[in-house]
């Protein structure tokens, strides 16, 4: 049975190395959760894009199904998506609003007289913070997936080109890093509750980074939307709350320790101990065989004595 010992334990890393695979293969490592499935839309009050002084809010639109449509004119996969949007818009039934984000007004313009329209309403936010009640990062727009029954994933070449692409705004941004915008803090001890709150919470769009770090434009919004609900009175815990009905636990750096959360937490650790545990085998097994093989040599020096 020793014997067997490091053969199963090697055979548990390759299944849990293996599940890992199958499940890469079926599910978006980047993709995150969100927890607004399957509820009502988020309050809203945006400019129409083509006539800024009227508005449009969520009131206007109850009653009558609609699907939103994020894009910008900066957005690559936007010009891969709007064609199959385009075809597709006189067989969906619903109406078709595109909700223009991040984007100045004249180039949203351009890049519609270029491509073509098939929203039958308009809406822009310039700012980006709407877009955060519906829990919108800029991956959204940029299209790391193109949402189910929209359209497919772009080919493996897009794929590349696009990721040399983003590597080369992030290297430029390296090259001119600018510092993180400061905030008019009130006092000392409101920048510390800042700089505290903003390192427990991660970028949704770097996921390696916490919002005090990160450098990229949802992390920028969010920031100010922190500081914002921070002048607001807002409790840490309150603020933490709002961002996970946006983002889900993901969006803590720390996630809280939930079934959903267990491979998370303890995945790693089982890794290390199944692999010290195959270590610790083998290294008893080669300490058991060189004490048998002294036994032996032993004994067979004692019989040529004697």
């Amino acid at each position: 049975m020793n014997r067997l010992l490091p053969f199963i334990g090697f055979m548990l890393l390759v299944g849990l190395f293996g599940f890992g695979i199958w499940w890469n293969t079926r599910h978006d490592p980047n993709a995150i959760p969100t927890p607004l499935l399957n509820k009502p839309a988020p309050a809203f009050n945006l400019p129409k894009l083509y006539e800024p002084t009227q508005t449009v809010s969520k009131a206007d639109l109850l009653g009558q199904p609609y699907l939103l449509n994020v894009f910008a004119s900066w957005c690559i996969e936007c010009g891969v998506e709007h064609p199959v949007l385009t075809a597709a818009a006189p067989s969906l039934g619903v109406k078709l609003v595109g909700y223009n984000y991040k984007d100045a007004p004249a180039d949203a313009k351009a890049w519609l007289a270029a491509h073509g329209s098939p929203y039958a309403l308009l809406i822009a936010d310039e700012s980006g913070q709407t877009a955060i009640d519906f829990g919108v990062d800029r991956r959204d727009v940029e299209g790391d997936a193109v949402k189910p029954g929209i359209g497919n994933r772009a080919s493996p070449a897009r794929g590349l080109l696009f990721a040399f692409f983003i590597a080369l705004l992030t290297c430029a941004g390296i090259a001119h890093a600018q510092a993180i915008e400061p905030m008019p803090f009130t006092d000392h001890a409101q920048e510390l509750r800042f700089q505290h709150l903003t390192h427990q919470l991660r970028c949704p769009m770097c996921q390696n980074e916490t919002l005090a770090d990160s450098n990229a434009p949802i992390a920028r919004d969010l920031r100010n939307q922190i500081f914002k609900l921070m002048q607001q009175g807002k409790s840490d815990e309150e603020i933490k709350q709002y961002l996970v009905a946006r983002y889900s636990n993901y969006i803590l750096y720390d996630p809280p320790l939930k079934p959903g959360t267990v491979l998370l937490w303890f995945g790693p650790l089982a890794i290390l101990l199944a692999g010290a545990g195959v270590v610790l085998v083998a290294i008893r097994k080669r300490r058991r065989e060189g004490v048998d093989t002294k036994t032996v040599g032993d004994s067979a020096d004692n019989g040529e004595d004697w």
